[in-house]
């Protein structure tokens, strides 16, 4: 019988150390630090203006350091508060912000609260003939999402149903 490996630890390598598991810096490697070359900075730079969520809880949201309390819908350039508390209160009318949006929304999506809900046949539609694309997930994977879409520039907005 095989012996069951456990799973690798994924560790932060020290400040200094350009591979996980060296023991020493070889010279080049260490110039290399010196020069500023061998790290990586994979974070994507956001500007200013943009609102990206930065949390989401306790009955709100904190979007670009300004704490929204209750449900919001958040695109690129602005946030604005929701009356929806609930799927069951989820219509067209609640979301004729998105109609309005300029520059307009190619895709939303909704955050359902606590768990995924299916977004009503008339919504759907509603959008649909808007050329816009309507995905439900629960509200922290909405956050989520919308953070890397709005990070690639794509024309992305959330309607957020706080938890």
């Amino acid at each position: 019988e095989r012996a069951r490996r456990r799973p690798r630890r994924l560790t932060r390598a020290p400040p200094g150390i350009l591979f996980a598991g060296a023991a020493q810096q070889t010279p080049a490697q260490e110039e290399a630090l010196e020069e500023g070359r061998g790290r990586m900075d994979i974070t994507p730079e956001i500007p200013a203006d943009r609102k990206y969520i930065d949390h989401y809880g306790e009955g709100g949201f904190r979007i670009g350091g300004e704490r929204y309390e209750g449900s919001v819908i958040v695109a690129p350039e602005q946030v604005w508060p929701w009356a929806v508390m609930a799927m069951a209160e989820l219509t067209v009318e609640s979301v004729a912000d998105i109609f309005a949006a300029d520059p307009p929304i190619d895709l939303l999506l909704i955050g359902c609260g606590a768990q995924v809900a299916r977004l009503p046949p008339d919504l759907r539609d509603a959008l649909k003939a808007k050329a816009i694309f309507a995905d439900g997930m629960d509200t922290g994977a909405a956050c989520r999402t919308y953070n890397v879409l709005m990070a690639e520039e794509r024309r992305v907005a959330a309607a957020l149903i706080a938890i």
